[in-house]
């Protein structure tokens, strides 16, 4: 089996979900030195006004410290912010009926890091998905020999051509908002709208862009 290393990031691009369409076994990092303002904290997903930004704070942290020990800010009232913003715009989506409980399940739990929130929204895409291959954190393997890694610099340059090509060359599904599509949102908004056949979507994508570290090697 393939393998490979992604940035765990906070409702991540679909395309960051094809290497579970292609097989790959997918280790995500979490052992990094952590900073604020990346995607690990900030994602974005459609509104009636447009693409809007979500962030999730985090509990004060010393300069050196592991994205592992990072803890959510239980502070005001984000959590519930962000439920009534997927509520209010996402309420006639598909199948949020669907995602609505298991949503709040994962928002509303307390004293949890940031690392272990973040894979929670990972793993409900999945689940949706019937992807059956389950992250791991490099935190929890010894061996990384044989692991392609990619950081995210390098992914930089992948989130913006999901942003400029969809859906102009890449394919496109039915959004809730605007006349066009919006690339560059998170996997909720894919999930909430396609529900387990975002599947045959991504399937769609991996045809277009290829073996994913194949495709990675090319506009690196």
């Amino acid at each position: 089996m393939k393998k490979l290393s992604l940035p765990l990031y906070f409702n991540p691009s679909p395309l960051l979900f094809v290497p579970f369409v292609q097989g790959y076994q997918v280790y995500y990092q979490d052992v990094e030195t952590f900073s604020r303002n990346t995607p690990r904290t900030n994602s974005k997903l459609v509104s009636s006004h447009g693409v809007f930004g979500l962030k999730v704070p985090v509990q004060s942290f010393d300069q050196n410290a592991l994205y592992r020990s990072i803890w959510l800010d239980e502070q005001g009232n984000w959590m519930r912010d962000h439920l009534r913003f997927l509520k209010s715009n996402y309420g006639k989506a598909p199948y949020f009926v669907f995602l609505q409980d298991r949503l709040e399940e994962i928002y509303l739990k307390r004293k949890l890091k940031l690392v272990d929130f973040n894979l929670s929204i990972i793993s409900l895409a999945l689940d949706v998905l019937r992807l059956r291959e389950k992250p791991v954190l490099m935190s929890g393997i010894s061996e990384t020999q044989h692991i392609a890694i990619y950081d995210e610099p390098a992914l930089e340059k992948l989130i913006k051509l999901d942003e400029e090509l969809r859906p102009k060359t890449w394919p496109a599904y039915a959004q809730l908002f605007g006349r066009g599509f919006a690339g560059g949102v998170g996997i909720l908004d894919m999930v909430m709208c396609l529900g387990p056949d975002g599947k045959t979507y991504l399937e769609d994508l991996s045809e277009q862009i290829g073996d994913f570290e194949g495709f990675c090697g090319k506009i690196f």
